[in-house]
């Protein structure tokens, strides 16, 4: 699901792809002749889960620290709602010490669990320092950090 055209009509074009165009009451739908690549324009917020179906694997990358704190809740509830019963997915997340009501939001672990723990095994598998690229940012330090939800 992309909030802009412009991005999801330049990946058509750059990898080459014919694609069809649906209107949907809730957005638009880019997808492939044989169906097999759908990318949505819309309201992440205001998808309907009976059109886009449920995810073996979602890769979240990125998004989270785009979402206001007090958005966090329904994103994880939304998020829930389109795994299938056995699923993978990949949450990248950002760790600093900047404010949490402008973007990149920082999401701690604790905040990972809290949104995902009571519904599936949270895995910290991966963080790399970026503390380089946040003291643009007037930071001290700086994480993107990769967490591993699988099924309890």
């Amino acid at each position: 699901v992309e909030f802009i055209e412009a991005p999801v009509q330049e990946f058509f074009k750059e990898n080459d792809l014919t694609y069809e165009v649906s209107e949907l009451p809730w957005g638009k739908r880019y997808e492939t002749p044989d169906k097999l690549l759908k990318i949505y324009v819309a309201d992440f917020y205001e998808i309907n889960i009976d059109d886009v179906g449920k995810f073996d694997i979602i890769w979240d990358r990125g998004v989270l620290p785009t979402v206001k704190v007090t958005d966090r809740e329904r994103y994880s509830k939304l998020l829930k709602k389109l795994c299938k019963e056995n699923f993978i997915y990949l949450l990248q997340t950002l760790q600093h010490d900047g404010e949490t009501d402008r973007n990149p939001r920082p999401t701690s672990h604790e905040d990972v669990q809290n949104m995902f723990g009571d519904w599936c095994k949270v895995e910290l598998i991966m963080q790399n320092d970026i503390s380089e690229k946040f003291a643009r940012l007037g930071l001290d330090k700086g994480y993107k950090s990769y967490h591993l939800l699988t099924p309890k």
